[in-house]
C-alpha cells in the first residue's frame, strides 16, 4: 500500500475513533444524569433507573468494543507503512 493511501486510511480511522469517543462521552453524560436524578429524588422509580443504567452501560460496552477495534486497525495501518518501503 502506498504511503498516501495508508495516511488516508489512518485519517478515516481517526475520524471514526473521534466519533466513537464522542458517543462514549454522551453515554457517560446520560449515565451521570440518571444517577443524579435518582440521588436527588427526582426519579423515584427504581425500575426506570435500572433500565436506563442497563441501556447506558450496554451502549458503553459496544462503544468500547468499537474503540478497541479502531485502535487495532490504526495500529495495523501504522505498522504497514514501514513494510511498504522495504
Amino acid at each position: 500500500m502506498r504511503r498516501p493511501d495508508i495516511l488516508k486510511a489512518m485519517a478515516a480511522r481517526v475520524t471514526d475513533l473521534r466519533a466513537e469517543f464522542e458517543a462514549q462521552l454522551r453515554a457517560v453524560s446520560r449515565l451521570e444524569q440518571y444517577l443524579q436524578k435518582n440521588h436527588t429524588g427526582a426519579d423515584e422509580s427504581w425500575g426506570a433507573l435500572d433500565d436506563a443504567l442497563r441501556r447506558s452501560l450496554g451502549e458503553m460496552r459496544v462503544n468500547n468494543a468499537s474503540i478497541r477495534e479502531l485502535l487495532q486497525e490504526l495500529t495495523s495501518d501504522a505498522r504497514a507503512e514501514p513494510r511498504a518501503r522495504a
